[in-house]
């Protein structure tokens, strides 16, 4: 992937043969590297391929990631910006290919989730078949099916602590993580940023 104007962000590109390697030069207006010797074959550029990433990077710099991909897209050229999570949700062609299913989860409510197999046969998808079920919410009629009546197996897996509310939600450490506050997360590098908006964006997802 190739740096562009923007914060953190990439494009992909992918040059297979050198009928796509001219297409690209003569898209980006570098006719000029068609004659370099150093690129006149495929086992000469692989044995100058820094020198061509250098020099590809220097073009994609100055420009944004959705203008290189749609440039090199129209030319026949591979390429595609590299989505963070937040323009994931909102792809236009991703949303087009119903590539997420909303999912109801306990505490969140409905969150868009990738369908487990994405592809479409026929204009058939592949839905999710259900939510992901509670921690514990089958903790009880398990032990049913080893012979305890209802009552006990519910008391057994309260009290034995086989059942929680919320998963390790109370260990202190998760805690601690959850109540920090989104500055420190960007300051750690672990977040590039928090959109205030980002329920607005879940629910256009």
């Amino acid at each position: 992937a190739y740096p562009c104007a923007g914060e953190d962000d990439w494009v992909a590109i992918s040059l297979r043969n050198h009928a796509e390697w001219e297409a690209f030069c003569r898209a980006t207006g570098h006719d000029a590297w068609l004659s370099d010797y150093r690129f006149a074959s495929a086992e000469a550029r692989t044995r100058h391929h820094d020198e061509i990433d250098a020099l590809i990077a220097d073009w994609t710099r100055e420009r944004s990631k959705s203008e290189v991909a749609e440039l090199l897209q129209g030319a026949g050229v591979p390429a595609a910006g590299v989505l963070k999570a937040d323009e994931i949700l909102l792809d236009p062609h991703l949303r087009a290919r119903e590539f997420f299913d909303p999912v109801y989860v306990e505490d969140l409510g409905p969150v868009p989730l990738q369908r487990y197999f994405p592809p479409k046969f026929d204009g058939r998808g592949f839905p999710t078949r259900n939510p992901v079920p509670p921690f514990g919410e089958h903790t009880a009629e398990a032990l049913m099916e080893v012979g305890l009546t209802e009552a006990e197996a519910r008391e057994a897996a309260g009290s034995q602590g086989l059942v929680a509310p919320s998963a390790g939600w109370w260990d202190p450490d998760v805690v601690a993580a959850r109540d920090a506050e989104f500055a420190d997360y960007a300051g750690l590098g672990s977040i590039l940023r928090f959109d205030a908006d980002f329920l607005e964006k879940v629910r256009l997802a």
